[in-house]
């Protein structure tokens, strides 16, 4: 056939023709339409920051991946072929703003065509706040109380700060990092542990991942208790001297460990009233010794002396004789 008769057959009934190629082509189309699948997939968003900024305000997370695809490819694809993120990267100052959401897709993603892609939300609105850092004091967490008796002197923490980065209020609000459990409960001797930072939030980051080091000094525990009416022994009395009448007990404070007061019992406690200094008859004031157990020291008493009154004995044999007469 020659070609001006090819091109005679083509212009021949040409509206019908173009009309039939449209209707062929909305057929194609819709069948490719139709045979195309969709899956919905959750994933993690990501903030692109590089530049100094950071994000200061709270935000969902997750953001959802539609994927419209040939079903046989789609099957294949996994979360792992998209990755939704923010880019702060452009912002140089404080404040706050709205990013679109951007998607990074793998090459085998990129292969599959036709593809569609969207998301949602398809933006995001976020306070942004200048990167800055500072050393922070580690506080730890003491779960229970040391056994009874006993208590805590004083508490080492090694490093006692730690430096930390995130954005400029979120910093200087944070006066302090917390250690991870440590339970001390019973405990009646020192204890050092090694251990964790509780994480301080998903804006403030730790300079060093490293454990530290927790000291608890534990010491018996020291008290005072009152022990009243100690017996007061009266000694030395002169052999030709008698008691008329005599203060004989005194209230005393004692101070020691808490476990050892408990071990004290009231007739076990001793004190006594030198009276040798006494040449005759009469009312005195003799000083009073306090002999505390060696586990206990003295803290104050009721009475400094006591009162003591003396007069001569009578001789007997002459006693004897007059009842005679």
């Amino acid at each position: 056939m020659k070609a001006k008769q090819l091109i005679e057959k083509i212009r021949e009934d040409w509206p019908v023709k173009v009309i039939c190629f449209v209707i062929a082509i909305f057929f194609y189309i819709f069948y490719q339409i139709s045979s195309l699948s969709k899956v919905t997939l959750n994933i993690p968003l990501t903030v692109d920051q590089k530049n100094g900024m950071l994000v200061a305000s709270s935000y969902n997370p997750n953001v959802k991946v539609t994927v419209r695809g040939p079903s046989k490819e789609l099957s294949a694809l996994r979360d792992q072929d998209f990755s939704p993120y923010l880019d702060l990267n452009y912002v140089a100052k404080e404040g706050t703003f709205t990013f679109p959401v951007l998607i990074k897709m793998s090459e085998s993603a990129n292969l599959i065509d036709p593809l569609e892609v969207s998301v949602s939300p398809s933006e995001v609105t976020l306070t942004v706040e200048e990167e800055i850092a500072d050393y922070v004091p580690i506080s730890p967490l003491l779960n229970g109380k040391p056994a009874y008796g006993y208590e805590i002197k004083e508490i080492l923490v090694s490093p006692k700060t730690i430096k930390v980065y995130g954005p400029r209020s979120m910093v200087q609000n944070c006066k302090r990092l917390q250690t991870k459990e440590i339970v001390i409960e019973g405990a009646s001797v020192a204890m050092s542990k090694t251990v964790g930072i509780e994480k301080p939030g998903v804006f403030i980051r730790p300079s060093s991942e490293k454990d530290v080091t927790v000291t608890v000094n534990i010491q018996p525990a020291y008290t005072k208790k009152t022990f009243d009416a100690v017996n007061v022994t009266l000694k030395n009395v002169p052999e030709n001297l008698e008691l008329v009448g005599a203060e004989v007990s005194v209230d005393v404070t004692y101070r020691g460990k808490v476990i050892d007061l408990d071990k004290v019992q009231q007739n076990n406690l001793t004190a006594y009233a030198d009276c040798s200094s006494i040449s005759g008859p009469g009312e005195f004031q003799i000083p009073v010794t306090i002999t505390p157990p060696y586990y206990l020291t003295v803290e104050e008493s009721s009475k400094k002396t006591v009162t003591v009154v003396v007069s001569e004995k009578k001789d007997k044999h002459v006693e004897s004789g007059e009842m005679s007469r």
